[in-house]
């Protein structure tokens, strides 16, 4: 478990957070209130093997689909003619940390509990 930071700042909620050895061997969590706990294969953290693990952190998942005001202002805007295309939306997450081969995050499990707080730039 720890934090996650991007710029000394949390990062948001429901962002991922995966550590996957060179074995193969795969650990996930997901951030809430800036921290995460990691959860092995049996949903439980104390059966990650020890050693040193690749590390990547990607945005939250995103449903596609608007909410009920977002659908109105677009219908609005559509009809009187000023619709005007949108922007994509900014992922919270620069997309070098969405990979463990751009990401260069790389953290060492220890035995017993691990306190591994992560720091984005």
């Amino acid at each position: 478990s720890g934090t996650v930071k991007l710029g000394g700042q949390s990062v948001p909620d429901g962002c991922n957070v995966a550590f996957i050895s060179d074995s193969g061997f795969t650990a996930t969590g997901l951030v809430s209130g800036g921290s995460y706990t990691l959860h092995g294969t049996s949903k439980n953290a104390d059966d990650i093997p020890v050693g040193e693990y690749r590390v990547m952190v990607t945005p939250p998942a995103t449903t596609g689909q608007m909410s009920d005001a977002e659908y109105e202002k677009m219908m609005s805007e559509s009809a009187s003619g000023q619709a005007t295309p949108s922007a994509p939306e900014k992922t919270p997450i620069p997309a070098k940390y969405n990979t463990t081969t751009t990401s260069g995050l790389k953290y060492e499990v220890k035995e017993g509990s691990n306190t591994i707080d992560i720091e984005m730039q």
